[in-house]
């Protein structure tokens, strides 16, 4: 049982990850950690499946090499997956690049609410829950109709 034990750790962290994924704690933390821990824990995952292997314990040694590969794939892969209607969000604003023009943009998110307060600026916005509010606000060149800058504030 206790070889089992680092596969039990592993796919305890898979589902762990995929918890906080669906809650949206990585929007906060950032993709770039996300793809540090999974590459570390894939590390980590793969020296325990050597040393089973090496020690002729084949079926928890595979566990663990099929779970580091799980983890790096999944660490890399997952800030660009749209898990949830607000990651989907996220991206889309993530996204915009200077010298986008506006007309891209707003087809990109015409699906969400839109605003414009002055000349030169429009707000998209994306309300998950009750009080909770996430808006990209995007600045643009009003004569050449090119991106050139936007903002993108989690709430």
């Amino acid at each position: 049982m206790r070889d089992y034990l680092v596969c039990i750790i592993g796919i305890a962290i898979v589902g762990l990850a995929c918890f906080l994924e669906v809650e949206g704690v990585f929007l906060y933390s950032g993709y770039t950690f996300v793809k540090a821990l999974g590459l570390l824990l894939a590390v980590v995952f793969s020296a325990s499946g050597i040393s089973f292997v090496r020690k002729h314990k084949l079926a928890p040694g595979l566990a663990a090499l099929l779970l580091s590969v799980v983890l790096l794939v999944s660490g890399w892969m997952l800030g660009t997956l749209a898990t949830t209607p607000r990651k989907r969000f996220y991206l889309l604003a993530e996204g915009i690049r200077p010298n986008d023009t506006i007309d891209s943009v707003k087809a990109k998110l015409s699906g969400y609410n839109s605003w414009s307060q002055r000349e030169g600026y429009i707000s998209f916005n994306f309300a998950s829950g009750p009080g909770t509010t996430d808006v990209i606000v995007v600045q643009y060149d009003p004569k050449t109709s090119k991106i050139l800058s936007s903002a993108l504030s989690l709430d």
